[in-house]
C-alpha cells in the first residue's frame, strides 16, 4: 500500500484536504462544491459558477418574456410558412 500523506499512516487525513497519485498537491475544500490546489484556481472555479448562475437567470427571465410576450395579429411566423 502506498502512503500519500505525510505523517503517520494511522492519522486521519483532515477532511478539507484532498491528495491522489495524479495531483500530489494537497487540494483544499473551498465550498461550493470548488476543490482547488491554489487560490487562483478556486477563484477561477467560482467565477465560472457564478457565470452559470448568470446563464441560468437570463434563460428563467426569457423563458418568461417569450410565455408573455405579445404575438401580434398573425401570431408567430416560422420560415417554412413563408411559400
Amino acid at each position: 500500500m502506498i502512503n500519500l500523506h505525510k505523517g503517520d499512516a494511522k492519522s486521519p487525513t483532515p477532511s478539507s484536504t484532498i491528495r491522489s497519485v495524479h495531483n500530489p498537491k494537497p487540494m483544499k475544500d473551498y465550498g461550493n462544491g470548488i476543490l482547488a490546489s491554489s487560490d487562483a484556481l478556486a477563484a477561477i472555479g467560482q467565477q465560472y459558477l457564478e457565470e452559470l448562475k448568470a446563464e441560468q437567470r437570463r434563460r428563467e427571465w426569457f423563458a418568461k418574456w417569450n410565455e408573455t410576450r405579445p404575438e401580434g395579429t398573425y401570431g408567430t411566423w416560422n420560415i417554412s410558412d413563408r411559400h
